[in-house]
C-alpha cells in the first residue's frame, strides 16, 4: 500500500472487501476524513474499544452488497462506533461526503423537521430524523460528516448534542494533515473513474441525469489559469479549495468551486452550469422536499432565487442566470449566517 500526503492508505487494486474490526487509531491510516470519537456518553452507555471499518476500494459491486450501497459502484471509506447500554442503543457514522455538495449541510436528515444547535462559536449541528425514519443528530467537523443515529430505545436532544459537541479527533497529525489537502485529492470521485449519483443537491431540485459525464478535479495549485480565469470572484476572506470540470476540459458544461473559509467546516459550493443538458436545474428553479424558507431578491440588478433552513444560521441556496448561464451558489449553516450575510456574499458572485 502506498500512503499519499493525507497520510491514509489507498490502492488501486484493492480488493472489495467486509467491514473489519478496527482501534479509532488504526483506522484513521485508511479513512481520507478526520476520523473523531466522543469526548463525553451517557454515564449508562459503553463504547466497545474497536469500530468497523469500511475500506476504500475501487469502483466494483459483482452482486448485492450488504455492506455497500445498491445505488454507486463506489466503494468509499467509513467508520461506525456504537455506544450502548442494555436499554438503548445509538450508532456514530463518520465519512467524507464527497458525490454533490451535501444537501440541506445534513443529508442524512433529508426530508425531516430539522433544528439547529450549536456545537461551538461557529459550527452548526442538526437534530431531526433520519432517512430510515430514527431520531438522529449531524454536524460537519473538521470537513468529516457525523451522524449519530438512535437504534434503540431513546436519547434526549440533549444527550445527543452533547455527544456532537464532544466528538473530538483521534489523531492531531492527521488532522492537520488533511486539513491541508485539497477537496480534489482526498474525494473518491475525484480520484477514481466512478459514475456520478443522482442525489438531492439542495433545497432546490436538482437531479443529474447524465452520470457517466466525463469530469475532473483539480487543487487550485494544479488548475490552470485559463480556467481560473472564468471562475466568478472569490469573496474576501475566502480561498479556493479545488475546481471541478465536468464535460470536455476545452468546452466544460459544467464547472463547480468550492471555496473554503478557514477549514472545510466553512464552505461555499458554486456551480456554473453552461449547457443544462446532463442536469435537471430549472430557473425559476422547483423547491425540493427539505423543509426550508424561499424568496427571490435582486442582487446588484440579478434576480436571485434564494432557499434557506434557519434565519439565524442557513444553510442557504441561491439560483440565478446571467450572461447565458446558471449559477447555484450554497453555504453550509453556520453561526451569524442568516439571509443578510448570505445576499452580501451573492453581491460579490452576481456581479
Amino acid at each position: 500500500m502506498a500512503t499519499n500526503t493525507a497520510c491514509w492508505k489507498f490502492s488501486s487494486t484493492a480488493q472489495v472487501e467486509p467491514p473489519q474490526e478496527i482501534t479509532p487509531d488504526q483506522a484513521q491510516a485508511w479513512c481520507n476524513f478526520v476520523l473523531v470519537m466522543p469526548g463525553w456518553l451517557p454515564s449508562d452507555c459503553r463504547q466497545p474499544f474497536t469500530g468497523s471499518l469500511r475500506m476504500e476500494a475501487p469502483p466494483a459491486r459483482a452482486a448485492q452488497d450488504a455492506n455497500r450501497p445498491n445505488w454507486t459502484r463506489a466503494n468509499t471509506s467509513s467508520y461506525l462506533t456504537i455506544a450502548q447500554s442494555p436499554e438503548r442503543r445509538l450508532r456514530i457514522k463518520q465519512f467524507l461526503y464527497d458525490w454533490a455538495p451535501p444537501a440541506s449541510d445534513h443529508p442524512a436528515l433529508w426530508g425531516s423537521k430539522d433544528r439547529p444547535v450549536t456545537i461551538d462559536s461557529k459550527r452548526i449541528g442538526w437534530l431531526g430524523t433520519d432517512y430510515e425514519k430514527r431520531a438522529a443528530a449531524s454536524a460537519i467537523l473538521w470537513g468529516t460528516t457525523c451522524e449519530v443515529r438512535v437504534e434503540q430505545g431513546f436519547f434526549t436532544e440533549t444527550e445527543l448534542t452533547r455527544i456532537c459537541r464532544e466528538l473530538h479527533p483521534v489523531d492531531s497529525k492527521a488532522k492537520d494533515l488533511i486539513a491541508v489537502t485539497p477537496f480534489s485529492k482526498l474525494s473518491y470521485w475525484a480520484r477514481y473513474p466512478c459514475a456520478l449519483v443522482p442525489v438531492p443537491h439542495g433545497l432546490w431540485k436538482v437531479r443529474r441525469t447524465k452520470l457517466d459525464i466525463p469530469h475532473a478535479w483539480f487543487s487550485k495549485a494544479d488548475a490552470k489559469r485559463s480556467l481560473i480565469a472564468t471562475l466568478p470572484q472569490c469573496p474576501e476572506g475566502w480561498n479556493i479549495d479545488s475546481i471541478g470540470v465536468f464535460g470536455a476540459m476545452e468546452s466544460p458544461e459544467e464547472i463547480e468551486i468550492l471555496y473554503v473559509h478557514g477549514t472545510r467546516d466553512r464552505y461555499l459550493w458554486c456551480t456554473v452550469l453552461f449547457n443544462k443538458n446532463h442536469i435537471q436545474l430549472d430557473v425559476p428553479p422547483e423547491k425540493d422536499t427539505h423543509p426550508c424558507q424561499t424568496r427571490v431578491i435582486d442582487v446588484n440588478g440579478v434576480e436571485v432565487h434564494h432557499a434557506w433552513i434557519d434565519d439565524h444560521y442557513g444553510p442557504h441556496d441561491g439560483v440565478w442566470q446571467k450572461d447565458g448561464r446558471t449559477y447555484m451558489l450554497q453555504g453550509n449553516a453556520a453561526v451569524g449566517f442568516d439571509p443578510t450575510a448570505f445576499a452580501n456574499l451573492l453581491s460579490v458572485f452576481s456581479v
